[in-house]
């Protein structure tokens, strides 16, 4: 039998045994708290007074520990947000009644938020800033989130109204809220990785215990110091820093932090420095200068360099120190501590094994219930039922959204505060849930979710970086995918054709060979990298069997015919030229599901975005992708009206323009020639167009928020023309004219 159903079982026999109605619930409240949280679960299932008594244990800590997208445990979808949603699901009780024990989230005490993945803070910070609004008796806080996070954690936080703007003028300073205004009134302990959310969270609440775990300069710290002068009482005891400072640096900063907290009673620091870089600005700080500091901690309990030897060179020191400073009780260097004989005598003793055990307010989160630097052991996993099947029906969610918007219409502004059923779907549903509800939407519909309000948006961004991910397009190609933006930003090269395609339509179908663009001076670094890689070159006609042989001859061939060219003003006959590389079978690449074997390097003319919009055979494969984004010059006809409007001459090898016709309209695309009526298309009814216009999509490859402008993620704005066949330019068979207007003028 399992330990939690044994465990079970036997209290159900204890309290069946006892008369379990009669026993008391601190002996009942005891007993559960030896038992596992699955267990504890089930037991607050039997009956409603079990119920109200387990419930404020299993729910007193929550320990959020997000995974990366993909990773699996058990079988099972992160389990954090499934506990997330679960919490929020309750909170319509708070409108009705607040103390209800169906409002979970006023048991809360401890919240830990762990996740360095930008992709899954999408989702998790969204649903953590709303239930930090709705946690009324919050102890102990800890934010550790990835540094691209740190603008978005900090824009929902205040959009949730838990933290404010700094005051600007003396009269903001005077207007301030009281603490019972805010929320998180109770909130006595802080910890974070980053300077600017811990001193966001420690304004103008009477906060106890801060830590921050990591400060790589100067610049970092001083976010924390100067705003307590103004807008906080002195309520800080306890305080732990992690610093990456000089030596010199240390003497500025203590004193800052005597300044910026008087009622400092205990100061932990840590650092890569020695640690008489700190001992002897301390010993010479004046008797002024944290007259209340108790105890002072280095490296607490680190096993690195000499403390001992430290210690004994500054324990006269320590005596003279603990004369003119009566509260002064211990300092810690490492494992090495110097303390008083006893509270009230004037000598000290040293001690050079301390137990790991002292100071546990730095590494424990139980101890005197001031800190939650350590996260708690037991991890809590109620279990959130959907109700329906594992993949919830999009009809059913269209339903709850609809009548959830019917009952907003009579609902209190609180109310609204609380997200909808739409938006915990969104959040915390398995992601082949939302992949799949979201597969029968055009990307249209699914980006206008986005301007609804920031949950939504945070979601459909966390969708956004599934369905349209580059590393999904181009892990069958290559190893290292980044590795390949890299160079293809280096050579000023662009990825077109099915490729492009398919990854702007979210990964219908696979293209057989990967269409590499590039100007004349990207081709030799670009060939050279793919031979690293593990691709061959395949010389074509006319071409030396080495490829940087051939590609030198290419390249002063093509600058020799662009002189010619501008003396005779002739075209020229080569406007590009191919050049393939095919990498052979092998049984460890069909492992790795590498199926990628053909990748074709097309040399152009200028700027290869350029040469697309001038010579590339219908808009449907007008679309590229860079080094930062994927672009698509005519999206909504090809990605959500299904349409392909040919703007080259048929009449000239039709056997080829046939080929493409006809796979075109196996992949569900409605191929537009000149003999077709013309859809009606914003597209082509603006005939004056540019590169990046607001008809244009743009998918970055790392979502993030806020968002990237465009201009940075597309450098080049060429101006191009449509034309329709009224304008007596169309080429023959063709139904549009894209290019450049100076073309035919």
């Amino acid at each position: 039998m399992a330990p939690a159903a044994s465990t079970l079982l036997s209290i159900s026999t204890a309290v069946s045994g006892l008369g379990g109605a009669r026993l008391p619930e601190d002996v009942l409240l005891d007993i559960a708290s030896y038992v596992s949280p699955d267990s504890l679960n089930a037991l607050l299932r039997t009956c409603k007074r079990f119920y109200g008594i387990v419930v404020p244990l299993l729910y007193h800590t929550i320990y959020l520990d997000i995974r990366p997208i993909g990773y699996v445990v058990d079988g099972d979808y992160p389990r954090a947000f499934r506990l997330l949603a679960c919490l929020l699901s309750t909170l319509p009780h708070y409108t009705t009644q607040m103390h209800s024990p169906r409002f979970l989230p006023q048991f809360v005490r401890t919240i830990s938020y762990r996740c360095d993945y930008m992709e899954e803070n999408l989702r998790g910070l969204p649903m953590l800033a709303i239930l930090l609004r709705f946690t009324p008796y919050l102890r102990h806080l800890q934010i550790d989130i990835d540094p691209d996070s740190v603008p978005l954690g900090l824009d929902l936080l205040h959009r949730r109204g838990i933290i404010r703007s700094p005051p600007s003028t003396a009269i903001d300073v005077i207007d301030m809220p009281s603490a019972t205004s805010l929320t998180l009134p109770h909130l006595q302990s802080v910890r974070s990785t980053w300077s600017k959310i811990l001193a966001a969270l420690l304004q103008w609440r009477p906060v106890q215990t801060a830590v921050l775990d990591w400060a790589t300069s100067l610049e970092d710290l001083a976010v924390l110091f100067p705003f307590t002068l103004s807008t906080t009482p002195n309520h800080m005891t306890r305080l732990a820093l992690s610093l990456v400072a000089e030596e010199e640096d240390f003497d500025p900063i203590l004193r800052a932090i005597a300044l910026t907290f008087p009622e400092l009673e205990h100061l932990a620091i840590r650092c890569a420095t020695r640690a008489s870089a700190i001992l002897l600005p301390f010993l010479a700080l004046e008797p002024v200068s944290l007259h209340k500091l108790r105890t002072l901690s280095v490296n607490h309990v680190s096993t690195r360099g000499n403390y001992a030897q430290l210690m004994e060179s500054v324990f006269g020191n320590i005596h003279i120190v603990g004369a003119i400073r009566p509260h002064f009780r211990q300092l810690i260097c490492g494992k090495v501590m110097a303390a008083r004989v006893n509270e009230f005598s004037m000598e000290w003793m040293l001690d050079r094994c301390i137990d790991t055990r002292a100071w546990r307010w730095i590494n424990h989160a139980r101890s005197d219930n001031q800190s939650i630097l350590a996260l708690f052991s037991r991890v809590l996993e109620p279990l959130m039922s959907y109700g329906r099947s594992p993949i919830t029906s999009a009809l059913y969610v269209v339903e709850i959204v609809s009548h959830r918007c019917l009952f907003s219409l009579m609902a209190t502004a609180e109310l609204l505060n609380f997200p909808t059923p739409f938006e915990r779907f969104l959040l915390s549903a398995p992601d082949d849930v939302v992949d799949r509800f979201f597969s029968g939407w055009s990307a249209d519909l699914i980006l206008c979710l986005r301007c609804l309000n920031s949950s939504i948006f945070m979601g459909v961004e966390a969708y956004c970086a599934r369905a349209w991910s580059i590393e999904r397009s181009f892990d069958r190609w290559f190893f290292n995918v980044a590795n390949f933006l890299e160079i293809l930003e280096a050579s000023g090269g662009i990825v077109s054709g099915s490729e492009a395609q398919q990854h702007l339509a979210r990964h219908e179908f696979r293209g057989t060979d990967l269409d590499i663009y590039l100007p004349y001076h990207g081709l030799l670094g670009m060939g050279r990298w793919l031979k690293q890689q593990g691709f061959l070159y395949q010389p074509s006609a006319g071409k030396h069997i080495l490829f940087d042989a051939a590609a030198i001859m290419y390249a002063s061939a093509a600058s020799m015919e662009v002189r010619a060219r501008g003396k005779t003003g002739s075209n020229g006959s080569h406007p590009y030229s191919t050049f393939n590389f095919i990498r052979p079978e092998k049984d460890a690449f069909k492992l790795l599901g590498m199926d990628g074997a053909l990748v074709q390097l097309i040399v152009v003319r200028g700027n290869p975005v350029d040469f697309l919009v001038e010579n590339f055979h219908s808009t449907g494969v007008m679309n590229y992708i860079n080094s930062k984004c994927a672009v698509s010059l005519f999206p909504r006809s090809t990605f959500v009206d299904r349409y392909s409007f040919v703007c080259q001459d048929t009449s000239q090898n039709a056997f080829l323009h046939e080929a493409w016709m006809a796979k075109y309209r196996r992949r569900g695309f409605s191929v537009i020639g000149s003999t077709d009526g013309l859809p009606s298309s914003v597209e082509i009814r603006q005939w004056s167009r540019t590169i990046g216009d607001h008809l244009t999509w743009i998918m970055p490859h790392v979502r993030s928020y806020p968002s990237k402008k465009t201009e940075r993620l597309i450098p080049n704005g060429s101006q191009f023309e449509v034309l329709t066949l009224a304008s007596g330019v169309v080429a023959r068979g063709a139904s549009l004219r894209v290019g450049p207007k100076f073309l035919y003028r």
